[in-house]
Formats: C-alpha cells, structure tokens, sequence
C-alpha cells in the first residue's frame, strides 16, 4: 500500500497545480484600447475585447511545471 503514496502526492501537487494556475493573479482594463487584461497566477495572459468578451491574444506561461508547483507552494505559505 505504501508504494504508490508517491504517486498519489505527486498527481495531488499536479491537480493542485491546474486548479491554483487558473485563479486570477489581475485584470484590468484599457478604455483606449477597448481590451481586458487578465493575467493568472502562473503568469499566462489573456487579452479580451471589453465591448463582446472575444479572445484577442493568448500568452502561455513561461514557467515549467517544477516551477510553477514551487510557486504555488511559496504563495500559500
């Protein structure tokens, strides 16, 4: 039975992970410009238009996994 507590811990960090990584890190809006800004906690971005909600630019993260669970584990100390 205790063979698998690794693995069960590591894919508990992962779910973890994909659920901390989508919590907004800020939004905000450019009038301007007529875009919404959302950036996420692992540092992706998504750039909306404010009048339809329509996707314009999409940025993934630039951080790997090890990192990104690093991350999560110091921002919720």
């Amino acid at each position: 039975m205790t063979q698998f507590t690794n693995e069960v811990e590591k894919q508990k960090a992962l779910l973890a992970l994909e659920e901390w990584r989508t919590y907004v890190k800020f939004s905000e809006s450019d009038c301007w410009r007529g875009t919404k800004i959302v950036k996420f906690n692992d540092e992706s971005i998504k750039v909306f238009e404010t009048g339809t909600g329509k996707l314009l630019k999409e940025t993934k993260s630039p951080h790997r996994r090890r990192t990104l669970i690093d991350m999560m584990f110091k921002n919720s100390q």
